[in-house]
C-alpha cells in the first residue's frame, strides 16, 4: 500500500526528519512496475471516493516515476529508444526503468508487467499519458516477440533473463478503445495462444506471471475494454 507519511511517494507537505531526506522530498523508487502501480492505486483510490488529495498524489506520482529527480535517482525513469511524432506515441519506443544487481535499464520481462498496470489505468482513466505509454512500451517489447509463437524473448533484461508466452492485454486495449485499429486482427491469436491457455493453466493453481498481474486483474481489464467499445456509437 502506498504510503504518504513515510515518503514513498513525492510529497512536499513533510515535516520534520522525513522532509529533510530523500526519501521525504523526492519520493523513492523502487523499481518501474512497483511505482507505476503505486501511481494505479492512487488514481483508483480517487475514483472511489471522489476525494482531489488522492488525484494530486497520483499526478504527483505519475511524475516521479516517469522523471525523478535526477540527483538521487540518476538512471531510473523514462527513457526513449526512439522519441515519437505523434502524440499517442504510436511511433516510438520507450521503457520505464527496472534495477536488478546492475544499473537501471531495460527489463523486457518485466515491461508486459508495466503494461497490464498502464491497460488497467487507462481502462478507467482514459488518460491520454497511459495510452502513450502503453504505445511506447509495447513497441519496444515487439522486437522481442515471435510473431508466429507469440513468446516473449526476455533475455538479458536489467532484471530478468527469462522467456515465455507473451500473455498481455495491451494490445486489445490498443485495438479496442485506444485507436489503434491496426492491431486489431492480432487479437484473436494473442487470446487463443497465449491469454486462454496462461489462464486455465494458472487458475487452479493460484498462480499468475508478471504479464498477468495477478491474473484477475488482467481479465478485468479486458472486459472492461471491451465494455467500453461495444458502447461507442
Amino acid at each position: 500500500m502506498v504510503q504518504k507519511e513515510q515518503g514513498d511517494i513525492p510529497n512536499p507537505d513533510l515535516t520534520g526528519w522525513l522532509a529533510t531526506t530523500w526519501r521525504g522530498s523526492d519520493g523513492w523508487y523502487i523499481n518501474g512496475n512497483v511505482n507505476l502501480y503505486q501511481a494505479e492505486t492512487l488514481y483508483s483510490i480517487y475514483l472511489a471516493t471522489g476525494q482531489e488529495q488522492y488525484k494530486h498524489l497520483f499526478e504527483l506520482e505519475w511524475r516521479h516515476t516517469l522523471n525523478p529527480k535526477a540527483a538521487r535517482w540518476k538512471g531510473y525513469g523514462l527513457f526513449y529508444l526512439k522519441a515519437p511524432t505523434k502524440p499517442d506515441g504510436s511511433d516510438g519506443t520507450a521503457f520505464v526503468t527496472e534495477k536488478g544487481e546492475g544499473d537501471p535499464g531495460f527489463d523486457i520481462y518485466y515491461t508486459t508487467l508495466h503494461l497490464s498496470v498502464l491497460s488497467r489505468l487507462y481502462v478507467k482513466s482514459h488518460d491520454l499519458r497511459a495510452l502513450r505509454l502503453i504505445n511506447l512500451e509495447l513497441n519496444a517489447e515487439m522486437p522481442h516477440i515471435d510473431p508466429k509463437t507469440l513468446v516473449l524473448n526476455g533475455t538479458y533484461g536489467s532484471r530478468h533473463h527469462d522467456v515465455g508466452p507473451f500473455c498481455n492485454v495491451g494490445p486489445a486495449v490498443l485495438a479496442w478503445i485506444g485507436g489503434r485499429s491496426d492491431w486489431q486482427p492480432t487479437i484473436g491469436d494473442l487470446f487463443h495462444k497465449t491469454i486462454k491457455p496462461e489462464y486455465l493453466k494458472c487458475a487452479p493453481l493460484k498462480l499468475s506471471n508478471p504479464g498477468m498481474f495477478r491474473a484477475l486483474g488482467d481479465l478485468a481489464t479486458l472486459l472492461r475494454a471491451a465494455t467500453a467499445a461495444e458502447q461507442r456509437p
